[in-house]
């Protein structure tokens, strides 16, 4: 007897159908609650309308406005059914890309700021690395903060072949350090490009405003660096 049906594997395809696709490899920005600094990262990415996607992750009574009300322009818009951890977004996203048909997709903050030219600088370093290097999984771009991952490139094929994001023991904080130290071990190689973009430090964030989820997040860095520490000094691996 079949595991499923061809009614429920319709129902699946279709559920398929409500993801925005995009010709090229996709540009992802996640909008979750802060209005202004989203509209100033669109207007940052304009020229590339055309393979940005914006996955509106407000909770379900969250009163924030809509991506469409926000921006002027027709936008590619994708509503998960409720809220996602961050590590159920970056593996939705890695999904969604496979199932275009790409190699690698990009994605950015709510709150980033692009400078002109960075995003098609970015976009050169991947390609290149997609003819030099098949074990590439991140590029990384850097702030003046030290973040390197509010705009960065993934590679599907690593970052699925490691299973995606632990998002059942890191849903939340610290989800991508445990992310990018498991390709690590896994043997992909990550790069810096040094490219430098914005980030708006929006005062209206949990993470700022929490102090128990605050502790929280200290909590879990510690316990994530001295993990891998150990996992590198064990199996002598750089950085």
């Amino acid at each position: 007897m079949p595991l499923i049906s061809q009614a429920e594997l319709a129902e699946y395809d279709a559920l398929l159908e409500r993801h925005p696709k995009t010709a090229e490899p996709p540009h992802y920005v996640v909008y979750t609650n802060s209005p202004q600094p989203f509209k100033r990262a669109m207007e940052s990415i304009r020229s590339h309308a055309a393979r940005t996607i914006v996955i509106d992750n407000r909770a379900l009574f969250d009163e924030s406005p809509s991506p469409q009300e926000l921006i002027a322009y027709p936008i590619r818009v994708y509503k998960p059914d409720c809220a996602l951890y961050i590590a159920q977004v970056l593996t939705l996203l890695m999904t969604m890309t496979q199932q275009m048909g790409h190699e690698y997709f990009t994605w950015m903050h709510d709150d980033a700021d692009v400078p002109a030219g960075a995003f098609e600088e970015l976009l050169a370093y991947v390609e290149a690395k997609e003819v030099e290097d098949p074990l590439w999984s991140i590029c990384f771009t850097r702030t003046e903060g030290g973040q390197a991952d509010v705009l960065c490139a993934y590679h599907v094929g690593p970052c699925l072949a490691i299973g995606g994001y632990d998002w059942l023991s890191f849903p939340s904080y610290h989800a991508d350090a445990h992310f990018y130290g498991r390709l690590i071990v896994a043997g992909y190689h990550q790069y810096q490009t040094n490219i430098l973009v914005g980030h708006s430090k929006n005062n209206d964030r949990t993470l700022n405003t929490s102090t128990l989820r605050f502790k929280a997040h200290c909590a879990y860095d510690e316990a994530s660096r001295k993990y891998w520490y150990e996992v590198k000094e064990r199996d002598g691996l750089p950085g």
